[in-house]
């Protein structure tokens, strides 16, 4: 190999080496340091096909054009233009950095300084066979002095902020300066607001109001109306549960859409209690519970005892009622009548009337049928006064009735102002007696 000496034979041709066509190099063109006079290594090498660069390389220029540009003229779907860096270890261990790039400029020191100021990094996650995995990372200057990790990508995950430094997370969207946003300082999350109140907080318009941060971790805001949607399958439930660590389920509010009733439930201690119906009904679900008035404090007057504060029944509907001696009854043309029921206290009233007395003659009457049976102590003892016609009694009597403690009846009294009351008999009730009663009793 021709051996050129002198250190301005460059200066003095404009063109050292002129090849007009790359198949007039049969083989390469070599350049080699000044020092190696042999030719044994190659410093550049220029093929038709590659160049090599042996060591270190630096490309110099003094305007913004495009330092370096690689060109691929391949018309296929592969990939091209390529660079690549490769590091070519005898010995690849885990955590080694194998390709990196700063971006390097000078700072307004009195004698500026170097300053990189920016650096992607790439690394060997897993160097095991098979199992190879790999990262990138992107490191900023942190406005400190030094280099601080901003993203990393990894076989498993792509993480903002790995070091946890004080550095907000911004996405935008159109019109939307803060479309998310999450807070550096206290990882709060924002949607539409760079300064969350609280763990969560969506924001689509100021309500003039701080959300309360001692146990809030989630805020829903706007000027005018705001709400959370949840949306559901035909037949199928909305729900929101309550939980602790004891139960992931402790407490229910659950919407059954279509075929669940289109009703809105709610539970307690993991089942529910209390169902408001499509129709509008409130139903409470459980035996035994209901309306808890013990909030109410000036409940009895004197000596009196409040035994129970919990409304935990109503019903109303109709009874039938009979007349019989116990064991015989009448027939009967008239004998419906409706009763209500709040809590123990039960209301019945009906028009009564027989058509015959079938054969009953002298035998102690009542009204039977009723429809609750009556709590069975003195203190449950209620009575009134009927008032009727086709009845066999002397003028100056009167009819009255209470309720048997312990049965399903009302007794039926003949009132006489000299001898007082007495069962009133079937003699005193002709074959189309009539009555009418109103009376109020305890249930058992």
């Amino acid at each position: 190999m021709a051996k050129l000496t002198g250190q301005t034979i460059a200066d003095s041709y404009d063109q050292l080496l002129i090849v007009d066509h790359a198949d007039g190099i049969s083989s390469s063109l070599q350049a080699v340091e000044s020092a190696d006079t042999g030719g044994s290594s190659s410093a550049l090498s220029i093929s038709t096909v590659a160049i090599s660069v042996a060591g270190n390389a630096t490309i110099t220029t003094a305007d913004n054009t495009d330092t370096l540009t690689l060109i691929s003229t391949d018309a296929d779907a592969g990939s091209g233009p390529n660079l690549r860096m490769y590091r070519n270890s005898g010995s690849p261990a885990n955590d080694d950095v194998i390709g990196q790039i700063d971006f390097e400029g000078k700072n307004n020191a009195g004698s500026p300084q170097d300053v990189v100021y920016a650096t992607l990094k790439s690394y060997i996650n897993d160097r095991v066979d098979s199992s190879e995995a790999g990262m990138i990372t992107a490191e900023v200057m942190n406005g400190s002095g030094s280099l601080a990790e901003a993203v990393r990508m990894h076989n498993v995950a792509t993480v903002f902020n790995e070091g946890g430094a004080d550095r907000d997370f911004r996405v935008e969207g159109v019109s939307a300066a803060n479309a998310l946003f999450v807070q550096g300082s206290n990882g709060n999350v924002g949607i539409g607001i760079a300064a969350p109140d609280n763990l969560t907080h969506i924001y689509a318009g100021d309500a003039s109001q701080t959300s309360n941060t001692s146990f809030t971790q989630l805020t829903v805001e706007n000027s005018g109306h705001s709400g959370i949607g949840i949306l559901s399958g035909t037949n199928s439930y909305g729900t929101i549960y309550f939980g602790d660590d004891g139960s992931t389920s402790a407490g229910i509010l659950q919407y059954g859409h279509g075929t669940n009733g289109d009703s809105l439930s709610f539970g307690t201690a993991g089942s529910i209690k209390m169902t408001i119906s499509s129709s509008g009904n409130l139903v409470i679900s459980t035996p035994g519970g209901g309306i808890d008035f013990s909030a109410n404090t000036d409940d009895e007057i004197g000596a009196g005892s409040v035994g129970a504060e919990i409304l935990d029944d109503y019903e109303e509907g109709t009874w039938t009622a009979g007349m019989s001696d116990g064991s015989t009854p009448m027939t009967m043309d008239d004998e419906t009548g409706y009763y209500t029921k709040v809590g123990n206290l039960v209301t019945v009233s009906g028009y009564l009337k027989s058509s015959s007395l079938n054969g009953l003659t002298s035998e102690t009457i009542r009204i039977t049928g009723l429809p609750f049976t009556i709590a069975d102590n003195n203190a449950a003892y209620s009575c009134g006064t009927g008032y009727g016609g086709g009845f066999a009694i002397p003028a100056g009597q009167t009819v009255s009735f209470y309720g048997q403690t312990g049965q399903s009846y009302i007794v039926l009294q003949i009132w006489n102002a000299a001898t007082g009351t007495a069962g009133m008999t079937a003699a005193q009730w002709t074959a189309d007696g009539r009555v009418m009663i109103g009376l109020s009793y305890r249930a058992a």
